[in-house]
């Protein structure tokens, strides 16, 4: 497996902090003016440790003649399963961060063949569209269009219009409607923005959308409001802050 992308400077430091990845209390002092690295560089780490483990464990069950049981060898299996979400729900911080990201993302659509078991990356569809927009943004990768992005962005507010109508509702309508709403959360995630006209209609729209679906607790959003919320952080730092976060006569 290539070595996972690191900044510069954080390369030893990540190394330094990779026992405290696996247990707080065999980390580093914090004396002599050492600083932690940026999220994302622990969550890449923590994921490189987490995937080590997983094939690890693959591989002694292998050995062991045991193949049968390697299919419920959940702890390791589970570990990488939530350090790979933990990377898809923290923000890049930097374009340092972002290119970085972009490396460990290359790598981890390319293991698919190589997952312990056969079950391939987590979230193959949202990782992807990250890492085309990180591509995108950074001047790595093509801007293609943004038509689908769009589409996406007004479905989502129709469903949200919706949902919000039938909030007196019981029954099948109301949900029906938290499940349209719900489904049309995960096509933005799992949807590239395409362009930079593509990126900006998204960040101006989960500058709205992600306040007034916290505000609303949609059962559910777990699955997706973190990873959107890393989205919008990624956007604001390679695009910067919007003019105001709304589009003119398109509420949410």
């Amino acid at each position: 497996m290539p070595a996972l992308a690191a900044a510069p400077n954080d390369a030893a430091r990540l190394d330094a902090f990779a026992p405290w990845l696996i247990s707080p209390e065999q980390g580093p002092a914090w004396a002599g003016g050492l600083s932690l690295p940026s999220p994302i560089y622990l969550a890449i780490r923590a994921h490189h440790l987490c995937w080590e483990a997983l094939c690890a464990s693959s591989a002694a069950f292998d050995a062991a003649g045991e193949t049968e049981w390697k299919q419920q060898d959940w702890g390791a299996r589970d570990a990488e399963s939530q350090a790979a979400w933990i990377v898809l729900k923290t923000p890049c911080g930097s374009r340092e961060g972002a290119a970085a990201l972009v490396e460990h993302l290359e790598w981890y659509l390319a293991a698919d063949t190589q997952h312990p078991g056969g079950d391939g990356p987590d979230s193959v569809e949202a990782n992807s569209a990250r890492l085309a927009d990180l591509r995108m943004l950074l001047g790595a990768g093509p801007e293609t269009a943004e038509g689908p992005m769009l589409a996406a962005i007004e479905a989502n507010r129709s469903a949200w219009s919706a949902l919000l109508a039938a909030a007196a509702e019981r029954g099948d309508a109301r949900w029906e409607a938290e499940g349209e709403a719900r489904s049309t959360a995960y096509e933005i995630k799992e949807t590239s923005c395409g362009s930079r006209a593509g990126a900006a209609a998204l960040r101006e729209h989960l500058e709205v959308y992600l306040p007034a679906l916290a505000a609303r607790e949609l059962d559910g959003a777990a699955g997706f409001e973190g990873a959107l919320a890393a989205r919008l952080a990624d956007l604001r730092m390679l695009l910067g802050e919007s003019s105001s976060g709304r589009v003119p006569g398109r509420p949410v």
